[in-house]
């Protein structure tokens, strides 16, 4: 009976060990040297009604993004970002204009194991980029290509709660965004012939608020947004392979004077796919 006992008892510990080992841990390990070329697409819609007049401005920028992997050290990776061939247009049916003439846009990053962001340094500091440096902060890109792991094993179905607070700087101040989002390990699957997890996301809250103010004018910006996405990220080495974003916002901008309400809708879809194309 006692030998009967002890087997069982051992059965149970190896079961609940082998189930502990089961369990999947998300990580960013990409090889020293490496480079990751992708192609992003942002198409940006914003719709504000004033007097009962509706005023519509869609943008589309296109844009080619190379990632390399400079070092690892302690688990953490340097990588250097460098953007090049992006391409903008204001509204369907008009000609792009290309920012090609603004050489030079690149910087390193810091990167832990689990997606976190400990530094960012610019690699050329020029301040005629400061506009685009806007245009690139607005459409949130490191925001969407590294997706942040949980600092624990997971299964396929599992989720993970991740808040944000952040400063989006725009040209009349700054907006404060506060955001929940939950991400799930929704499946494996094979994109681009590379066997990724499939992890699906979206918010549980969302909250812009800031206080503008321009020439004549002084105004107070609040609103709520919704987030929703997938993301395909290399089953070895974390990398991202392909990702979707869809953000939605209904905001108000209440101006003091004259006393004024202006609702405001946006949405931004975006894209981010691996692709073959060298650095130029």
């Amino acid at each position: 009976m006692t030998n009967i006992r002890l087997v069982t008892i051992l059965a149970l510990v190896l079961s609940s060990t082998a189930y502990g080992q089961d369990g999947i841990r998300l990580l960013y390990q990409m090889p020293t040297s490496t480079q990751y070329n992708y192609s992003i697409q942002n198409n940006s819609h914003q719709l504000a009604a004033n007097s009962g007049q509706e005023n519509s401005v869609n943008v589309m920028l296109d844009m080619l993004l190379h990632i390399t992997v400079k070092d690892v050290v302690l688990n953490r990776s340097t990588l250097e970002f460098r953007i090049d061939s992006t391409k903008v247009r204001r509204a369907p049916n008009t000609p792009s204009f290309s920012l090609n003439a603004l050489q030079n846009i690149g910087f390193n990053l810091t990167l832990t194991p689990d997606g976190t962001i400990i530094r960012t340094e610019a690699l050329y500091p020029d301040s005629t980029l400061d506009e685009l440096n806007k245009v690139l902060e607005s459409y949130r890109l490191l925001d969407w290509i590294f997706t942040p792991f949980p600092r624990h094993d997971v299964n396929l179905g599992d989720s993970w709660l991740v808040e944000h607070t952040d400063t989006t700087l725009l040209n009349f101040g700054p907006v404060v965004n506060k955001v929940s989002i939950k991400y799930t390990l929704f499946s494996v699957s094979d994109t681009l012939g590379i066997t990724c997890w499939v992890i699906d996301f979206e918010s549980t809250s969302y909250s812009l608020t800031g206080d503008i103010s321009g020439t004549g004018f002084v105004a107070r910006f609040d609103g709520v947004g919704k987030i929703d996405g997938r993301a395909f990220h290399d089953k070895i080495t974390g990398a991202p392979v392909t990702m979707y974003v869809d953000t939605q916002t209904d905001s108000q901008v209440h101006f003091t004077n004259p006393n004024v309400t202006i609702p405001v809708s946006s949405r931004l879809r975006s894209q981010v796919v691996r692709v073959n194309s060298p650095i130029k």
